[in-house]
């Protein structure tokens, strides 16, 4: 698809590769990988669905190392990719992102919106990007506080586990 075709073509122009118009995805993999070679690089692919997805966007180099977040253990990657599973944050390491991402932002919380932090933290099951994705809100000027954010997220109705749904589904409900 042409917006599978984007990640490849930005990441070679910004280290110097010329893609030409109308090029591939092999071509613009191509062009990626002499860019990167002889270089160090991480490189640090997030939510990716497959190892099909990740792979015109690994590097060659051999001072390269890249990391992948996905929700599967990528089955049909081949040798040497090390796997490591990760479980949800706990409580407290949840509040302390969502606390880091707001404190950042210099917008303050009321208190209580303070008090419910905890209950945002449980409605996101300690997963990591449903937290940055409800504590992106929180920090937004004009954005919702804790409370609203959670009214808002209690209305939405998706299929599959509720709460994980949930916040998931409001995290992509805001990136429209």
């Amino acid at each position: 698809t042409a917006a599978g075709l984007i990640a490849p073509a930005v990441m070679a122009a910004e280290l110097g590769g010329r893609p030409s118009d109308g090029a591939s995805l092999d071509d613009l993999a191509g062009t990626w990988k002499t860019a990167t070679e002889g270089r160090r690089l991480l490189v640090v692919l997030d939510n990716a669905k497959d190892y099909a997805q990740v792979e015109p966007l690994l590097p060659s180099g051999p001072g390269c190392a890249v990391l992948i977040t996905g929700r599967s253990g990528f089955p049909d990657a081949p040798p040497p990719m090390l796997r490591r599973g990760l479980a949800p944050l706990s409580p407290p390491e949840g509040l302390e992102l969502v606390d880091r991402l707001v404190s950042a932002s210099g917008r303050g919380l009321s208190a209580d919106d303070r008090r419910a932090l905890p209950d945002l933290v449980s409605a996101c099951h300690g997963l990591p990007l449903a937290l940055c994705l409800a504590g992106t809100q929180l920090t937004l000027e004009n954005g919702p506080g804790v409370v609203s954010l959670l009214d808002r997220m209690s209305t939405l109705d998706v299929p599959g586990p509720r709460a994980v749904a949930r916040s998931l589904a409001f995290g992509l409900q805001q990136c429209t």
